[in-house]
């Protein structure tokens, strides 16, 4: 570019920068806007500003969910009062490949939870979970215990994918973390819920809490519910279906110091309900039809030729129970900025028994009871160190289960099978028990390499024995 060419485009800037500044005689200069206050711009930039903060407990330690290298989808205290949720299947819809329906086969609603493609769907207690549900840091060792009402829920967590570092073998398909709230050392406080709907489905819930000074605080909890149901039976002439659930939740905190803590809660949940109904469809080429002349109308449409009147002949004892205890203590111990050790005690059992019709049919085909205990005890210490760059969980953890199930089998088609004389009810006893003892060791790190690069590395070593016989009822 020549000398002269620069001078022009200077030039030709001066002016036009004159022009602004002092417009020709007679035309009126065009206002110019002042500029925003600061002040003004402020209500703009809190909208914009940064994510909430919310602190999860993934990885057994809190920590901003931003800061967390795993997928986990998190629901605050807030969001679970307003979604009215009942129980654990309401929570479905709270995060991505997550399916929690109830296997209807037997009472407790027995969970059928699946993360990414990956579940069990059986009632029997002999199979492990592989999508793990851990209350206040307690793992529900079994399908019937899992499917948990929603009750004083602080936050949610589910975690997808293998947990198995921090949380075990049994939970390949990933994790439910759920945390219950905790008495307040502050002030006074309560809550109370209420719900009605369809066929008399009445619910009632809440809690209150005291603070017994500065340094302990209880809290108690209770639900009541209670569902008619809505299918009809035929065969005995009376309405089935009916669900009534009662739980009674005392918690206790005592915090003698800034860095020491120790709560406990206990939980006794007792649910009564109808026997899960069932309906035959039995077609011409299938055993009730063939044999017995028991029928279904169409490929989808049942013998008794509606989908909510059902035909079951099992009465007595027609009812089932499902009773469950827990107890829960933690003791955390924060030993300065860096170091805390947490000792976490679970005890969980569960009894229940129900009379169940299976083929569907006014005639006793096949039937079962099946009275079966559960129980199960764990310990987990961990100790938990924060650095500026550094940050690991290292901890213990020992399991011991036992269940035992006394099955009885009504099998009407015995004739058929043995050449018994018609009508003949085989009946047939099985008594199965399984005890399960697991230790592990487990260890999970990061190592912030830069401020958006961190490395983590984690491994667990379980070591298992489970017995597991059917015992002859006629030995001693």
């Amino acid at each position: 570019m020549t000398r002269a060419l620069v001078k022009a485009c200077l030039r030709r800037l001066v002016l036009a920068s004159l022009a602004l500044a002092f417009p020709a005689a007679g035309q009126e200069a065009a206002p110019t806007p002042a500029p925003e206050a600061p002040a003004a711009a402020a209500p703009a930039a809190a909208d914009d500003g940064p994510l909430e903060e919310i602190i999860v407990t993934a990885r057994k330690r809190e920590e901003n969910l931003q800061d967390v290298g795993s997928s986990v989808s998190a629901i605050g205290p807030q969001e679970l009062e307003r979604r009215f949720d009942i129980d654990l299947q309401n929570l479905a819809n709270t995060a991505p490949n997550l399916i929690v329906d109830d296997i209807q086969q037997g009472p407790g609603s027995p969970a059928a939870i699946s993360i990414r493609g990956v579940g069990t769907t059986d009632v029997e207690k002999n199979f492990d979970p592989t999508v793990g549900v851990v209350v206040d840091g307690v793992f529900i060792g079994v399908n019937s215990g899992a499917m948990l009402k929603a009750l004083d829920l602080q936050s949610v967590e589910v975690l997808r994918g293998p947990q198995g570092t921090l949380f075990g073998r049994n939970s390949i398909g990933g994790v439910i973390n759920i945390t219950r709230g905790r008495p307040s050392l502050e002030e006074w406080g309560g809550e109370v819920r209420a719900g009605y709907g369809n066929h008399s489905d009445r619910q009632l819930d809440g809690y209150v809490e005291v603070p017994l000074g500065d340094t302990v605080a209880v809290k108690l909890g209770g639900a009541l519910r209670r569902n008619e149901g809505w299918f009809d039976n035929l065969t005995l002439d009376k309405k089935v279906g009916d669900v009534e659930f009662g739980s009674i939740t005392p918690s206790l905190l005592i915090k003698p110091s800034e860095n020491f803590e120790f709560y406990y809660r206990f939980d006794r949940s007792w649910q009564n309900q109808d026997a899960n109904t069932v309906q035959n469809l039995a077609q011409s080429d299938q055993a009730w039809c063939f044999f017995y002349a028991e029928c279904a109308q169409g490929l989808r449409k049942p013998q008794s030729g509606n989908r909510y009147d059902v035909l079951q002949n099992g009465d007595d004892p027609y009812q089932s129970f499902f009773n469950t205890t827990l107890h829960i203590a933690d003791l955390k111990w924060d030993i300065n900025d860096r170091y805390t050790l947490e000792y976490v005690f679970g005890d969980f059992s569960t009894k229940e028994q129900v009379f169940q019709d299976w083929d569907g049919t006014a005639r006793t085909l096949y039937h079962t009871d099946r009275p079966a205990t559960w129980g199960q005890q764990s310990h987990e210490l961990r100790l938990t160190y924060g650095g500026d760059r550094v940050t690991y969980t290292f901890g213990t953890y020992l399991w011991r289960s036992d269940y035992r199930i006394d099955l009885t089998s009504y099998i009407g088609f015995a004739d058929f099978l043995f050449g018994l004389p018609p009508g003949t009810v085989l009946t047939v006893e099985q008594t199965v028990e399984q005890e399960t003892d697991s230790q592990a060791v487990f260890f999970e790190g990061d190592y912030r390499i830069t401020d958006d690069l961190t490395l983590t590395l984690g491994g667990r070593y379980t070591h298992d024995e489970k017995n597991s016989g059917l015992i002859d009822p006629l030995l001693p």
